[in-house]
């Protein structure tokens, strides 16, 4: 989990995700971050459109009972992005850290 220095203590920090497609036997990584927070804490309305990797990074507001959270993922189409390079990993992370370090305080 990457953490900022001096954030609020309901602020949980950005977790980065790796899953792995299999297509036809083949496995390919796919690199996401989820920004992460407690309820309440308003990531609702945190400006989320990246500066960097503009229409190539996509994010997703989402609230369960334990947390309130921001998925940044590769855009994807119907026939691409389901894998990230290592262009891509990067443009991903940097997008989340951007994303935080905009919104907190």
């Amino acid at each position: 989990m990457a953490q900022f220095d001096n954030a609020p203590k309901d602020f949980m920090g950005i977790q980065v995700r790796v899953s792995l497609n299999d297509v036809q036997g083949t496995k390919y990584p796919y690199l996401y971050c989820v920004i992460l927070a407690k309820p309440g804490f308003g990531l609702s309305q945190w400006k989320t459109q990246p500066k960097m990797g503009a229409g190539q990074v996509t994010t997703e507001y989402q609230e369960s009972g334990e947390v309130e959270l921001i998925v940044v993922r590769q855009t994807t189409t119907r026939r691409s992005g389901y894998h990230t390079n290592k262009a891509a990993q990067a443009r991903v992370f940097e997008a989340a850290v951007e994303i935080c370090r905009r919104n907190l305080p």
